[in-house]
């Protein structure tokens, strides 16, 4: 069994490798090569450390940091893969040296970047030989707060006396505009979305010099983002210890006290806080600095600073997790995470063997990392990437989330998603106001409202998961928590078909204004009307073994241009997982007999294919 596990782990990225490819050319290309999370804020982390990638409130939740890539072909070939070298959260050093102050961003090219984990954080070392300097940043998140520990060491001969650790963020609220601000007194920064009512509140005061004092006596920023603030989403950012500040506007804002300019810019300029103001009325960066207290260890001076960052639906909330974490402390919040990864991995069924410790390397840290695409709904989500979009849940490919899970004997995990299943899926036709939208037993997601290859999926999942009860008593009890799901998924993968099927010919039923050619098949069946095997067998005698494929599902699907033989595969692959179900139910009725009928017909036409090579000749692969 545990060979078995690690064979489908392994095998799962070339599934879809082909795939994110095209994505990334038009979406863009993922820059993330380790994550950290328990399912709330969820981290993404690039090779040089910087953070690309902050969700909240959930993987599945809204992109908070701002990291575009370029979406084409050559955008891994280019710095960032693209991204302006304001994105994302990242860190710099400003060094005092026997010539006098320096600054170095850690991800400029002097450095050399390793990147592994240490517990449940990722852990990223930068060197840089010339300035004899070695940083390690230790980067985690658990519920709704990140926390990030900097460690400097530097060799007793780098002439190096004074090292302060700059943190800098282009916040994204919601992916709207902001305002942000430094509150002095709680050493935090605060951004918060706004409305353009909001907008309007904060200019009226914005001639004030917003020092502290100011802000604290007005109060009317905060109460209009409190009654008025977008989406109920508030961030503060600060760190350990007291900071200097900069705050800059990466837009032209009208009021706002401080000149446009980037925190990144003004960071490393000077290492003092920028004196001309400290709000920003739209597109906000933020950039901390913190001096290190280096103390003697032995060959290298060694000191850290630590920077929290809190997300909350308000104000006190938000601050109050901040100041949450600072009372924990660092290496508190790193020890409950993993105490907590712990916990979840004993439960699991890993690889243990000693003769194979890369295997076994791999299959803990998939532990540690399925739980952080997992929200508390059930849901999954693909992974953190925002680019190409696969921080959501879609159904089809949630099942091979669902089938490492099975192995590695998480069965309540894949219950809870089925649950989440059964809501998702719709159990009445769905109309806009054009009209037929999607069929019932469809799950639409952000790419299309109806993809067979999906559903078919999500079908044989559906089933699978009983044969990981343990028993046929649990097994049959499983199956009959899903089978309204099942039942439902399997009568629209019998009913759609090609627009010239010939069944269709034979109910000489007209379709209703907005609806697809197949839908009087598909409520025939429904209804437990019989399936036209004798059509089906005439067109194959033809030859006509198109006529027979599967609906085409819509653009944005796994096959946007027709029915293909993968697509084909996998709606049979979901018809028999449900004449399965039924069986194992003791279900016997005319749906179905028709299901049955259907999968007939379908793997009638996948053998046609399979010996007649010209059939389909670019439509994939059989599975």
């Amino acid at each position: 069994m545990m060979r078995r596990f690690f064979i489908a782990l392994a095998l799962l990225p070339g599934l879809a490798h082909g795939q994110v490819d095209v994505l990334e050319h038009v979406e863009g290309a993922t820059h993330m090569s380790a994550i950290a999370g328990d399912g709330g804020l969820s981290v993404g982390v690039a090779p040089t450390g910087t953070l690309t990638q902050l969700l909240w409130p959930s993987p599945l939740g809204t992109p908070q940091l701002r990291y575009e890539t370029e979406a084409s072909s050559n955008a891994r070939t280019l710095p960032r893969f693209g991204a302006s070298e304001t994105d994302g959260l990242f860190s710099g050093l400003w060094v005092q040296t026997s010539t006098g102050p320096a600054f170095t961003w850690l991800r400029d090219g002097e450095w050399t970047h390793t990147q592994t984990y240490l517990g449940t954080a990722v852990s990223q070392t930068a060197t840089h030989s010339t300035l004899g300097l070695r940083v390690i940043q230790l980067t985690g998140a658990q519920g709704d707060t990140l926390y990030q520990r900097t460690i400097v060491e530097r060799d007793d001969a780098s002439g190096i006396t004074d090292v302060s650790v700059v943190t800098y963020g282009d916040l994204q609220v919601q992916q709207g505009e902001s305002a942000t601000w430094w509150d002095a007194d709680g050493n935090r920064v605060v951004s918060f979305a706004i409305d353009e009512a909001v907008s309007d509140a904060l200019t009226d005061v914005a001639g004030l010099s917003w020092v502290a004092s100011d802000w604290t006596e007005t109060g009317a920023p905060v109460a209009e983002a409190e009654s008025a603030g977008r989406d109920g989403t508030f961030i503060t950012l600060g760190g350990a210890i007291a900071s200097s500040i900069h705050i800059g506007e990466l837009d032209d804002c009208v009021g706002a006290s401080i000149p446009s300019s980037f925190a990144a810019v003004q960071a490393s300029d000077t290492a003092t806080t920028n004196s001309s103001g400290f709000i920003s009325l739209c597109d906000a960066d933020v950039a901390l600095i913190q001096p290190v207290d280096f103390k003697d260890d032995g060959p290298v001076d060694r000191g850290a600073v630590d920077v929290f960052a809190a997300f909350g639906t308000d104000l006190v909330s938000a601050a109050n997790a901040l100041e949450g974490a600072r009372t924990q402390g660092f290496e508190t919040l790193l020890a409950d995470a993993d105490t907590d990864a712990d916990v979840r991995r004993d439960t699991l069924s890993l690889l243990s063997d000693e003769s194979t410790q890369g295997a076994n390397a791999f299959s803990q840290q998939w532990a540690a990392s399925v739980t952080t695409i997992m929200d508390g709904s059930g849901a999954f989500a693909a992974s953190l990437a925002s680019q190409p979009r696969f921080h959501v849940d879609r159904p089809g490919e949630s099942a091979w989330t669902e089938l490492a899970l099975e192995l590695a004997g998480d069965f309540d995990a894949v219950s809870a998603h089925h649950r989440w299943l059964a809501e998702q899926q719709l159990a009445d036709t769905l109309l806009d106001d054009d009209g037929y939208a999607a069929p019932p037993g469809a799950w639409p997601t952000d790419r299309a409202t109806l993809d067979m290859a999906q559903v078919g999926l999500t079908a044989w999942s559906l089933y699978r998961h009983g044969t990981f009860a343990g028993n046929e008593r649990k097994a049959r009890t499983t199956l009959a928590s899903t089978w309204p799901t099942l039942s439902r998924a399997a009568d629209l993968l019998a009913g759609c078909v090609a627009s010239d099927h010939p069944a269709l010919t034979a109910l000489e039923t007209e379709v209703p204004d907005t609806f697809p050619d197949w839908w009087p098949l598909f409520e025939h069946l429904a209804a437990g009307g019989s399936f036209d095997v004798a059509a089906g067998l005439s067109a194959g005698a033809n030859g006509d073994w198109d006529q027979l494929r599967p609906c085409a599902s819509d653009v944005g699907a796994l096959d946007p241009e027709g029915a293909d033989l993968l697509a084909t595969n996998l709606v049979r692959l979901g018809l028999v997982s449900a004449i399965a179900a039924a069986d194992a139910l003791c279900i016997d009725d005319a749906r179905t007999t028709a299901w049955q009928a259907r999968a007939d017909e379908l793997a009638a036409v996948l053998l046609a294919a399979d010996y007649d090579g010209s059939l389909w000749a670019d439509g994939g692969a059989l599975m």
